[in-house]
């Protein structure tokens, strides 16, 4: 049985790729500029998405910007964005 790492307030952490789409949000990336910028299918881009939205607690775009911004969840200079 793979064991699941938790973060502070029990969110399962993001793994590195959903990191690196989540900081294209923050920059302000398209789905299709994420997607160009990782050299990934736009379809991936969507599917790792979902995946952030569930692990935040987020309702959307908008939503997981804020709460990776107010959890620190990326590296400052993309928060900044």
């Amino acid at each position: 049985m793979r064991r699941m790492q938790v973060m502070a307030g029990g969110r399962e952490p993001l793994t590195s790729r959903e990191q690196a789409v989540l900081s294209g949000l923050l920059t302000g990336g398209s789905t299709d500029d994420i997607a160009h910028e990782l050299s990934i299918s736009r379809s991936t881009v969507k599917c790792h998405l979902r995946n952030i939205y569930g692990k935040l607690g987020a309702s959307g775009k908008r939503d997981a910007v804020r709460i990776a911004r107010e959890s620190a969840l990326v590296p400052l200079e993309a928060a900044r964005g």
